[in-house]
């Protein structure tokens, strides 16, 4: 998030932000977001990896009704950098979590992919 002073702080472990075409990603900003939509139970927010922008962003998803994922997207768009925004959308019946209820994000993240997909318009940025 960019805090009052407009500087950005990272608030999950540096080892979880995603690189999505040379763009950082928090997933806990994502997931914050996503966990308003409605119908939407839990969330998880993991890069899956893609050989054209080397990771996308991946919504995993615990819904009470089904969730569209380019819905889902025009929710979040008013909130977040279009880089930001879930590609994929995984459905699941839980998310492991530990006995302390946190996400076991490694876990998750080795879960087999079970995606919806989206065709999105832009392209990483060259590197200079």
């Amino acid at each position: 998030y960019i805090d009052p002073d407009g500087d950005l702080c990272v608030t999950g472990r540096s080892k979880e932000i995603i690189i999505t075409g040379g763009e950082n990603v928090d997933p806990a900003e994502v997931e914050h977001l996503i966990a308003r939509y409605p119908g939407i139970v839990e969330a998880a927010v993991v890069g899956r990896p893609d050989e054209l922008w080397g990771e996308v962003v991946t919504a995993v998803v615990v819904c009470a009704e089904p969730v569209d994922l380019e819905k889902l997207r025009e929710f979040l768009r008013p909130h977040l950098a279009s880089f930001k925004l879930p590609r994929r959308l995984e459905h699941r019946d839980h998310l492991p979590r530990s006995a302390v209820g946190k996400l076991l994000r490694r876990q998750i993240q080795q879960l087999p992919p079970e995606e919806d997909r989206v065709p999105v318009p832009h392209t990483p940025k060259e590197k200079s």
